[in-house]
């Protein structure tokens, strides 16, 4: 499967990677004002990374792209959260000239706030969010120290000293691990409501992101 550089222009993929690297750095500078509160520090966050649709050009070519981030229920007895392992999805999505939908991938993610631990808890959630596909997740740490992201892989073959080995700097991450295509997946993303992706077996699902946690089979029929 193609990666998102091998699909999009080198200077459209260069301003994604500038988006995501300076947005990291700036929303960092927001840790003192939520400290307290992890759930507040994660809105903080990805809210610098969102991105409205946006054109790029160069020349005659044209495309648009956007990022975004939704996130899931943690609390109450249907929290998407407690099936599914993840504090939210991070997702990126590429049009071409033609409107058409060129690559769109999401990361899941679970977010923490003070130093790294290896509890049972963090574990299943690690292995929760992996359960939907290897390599498709990540667990992103907020501190005074600076923002750190490890993928899921990573924690969960890692005992603390190699996971703080492991570790890099939050924007670096997106940058080198998720836009590279080395962590998330193509055709992971939230719409309508739904949490669609692509089973091991290449058939593409959904699955509703609101209790009952229902998981539909999508068939797609070529029509001569």
């Amino acid at each position: 499967m193609a990666t998102i550089k091998e699909l999009i222009p080198q200077g459209l993929f260069t301003e994604i990677g500038e988006h995501l690297l300076e947005k990291s750095r700036e929303a960092e500078t927001g840790w003192p004002d939520g400290a307290a509160d992890e759930d507040t520090l994660t809105g903080d966050f990805f809210g610098y990374l969102r991105m409205k649709e946006t054109e790029w050009r160069s020349g005659n070519d044209r495309w648009k792209w956007n990022s975004r981030y939704e996130k899931f229920s943690g609390r109450g007895k249907g929290a998407y959260e407690k099936h599914r392992g993840a504090d939210l999805i991070f997702q990126i999505e590429i049009t071409d000239q033609g409107n058409n939908v060129a690559f769109r991938k999401g990361m899941l993610i679970q977010a923490k706030k003070g130093g790294w631990s290896r509890s049972s808890g963090i574990r299943n959630q690690a292995q929760q969010m992996e359960a939907l596909g290897s390599g498709g997740s990540c667990i992103v740490l907020y501190s005074a120290a600076g923002y750190k992201a490890i993928s899921s892989v990573d924690f969960l073959d890692n005992d603390l000293v190699g996971i703080r080995r492991k570790e890099t700097g939050v924007g670096s991450f997106f940058v080198d691990r998720f836009l590279e295509c080395e962590v998330g997946k193509e055709g992971l993303f939230v719409e309508g409501g739904r949490l669609n992706f692509l089973a091991a077996n290449g058939v593409k699902k959904q699955e509703k992101i609101t209790s009952p946690f229902e998981t539909l089979t999508i068939e797609i029929n070529h029509i001569l």
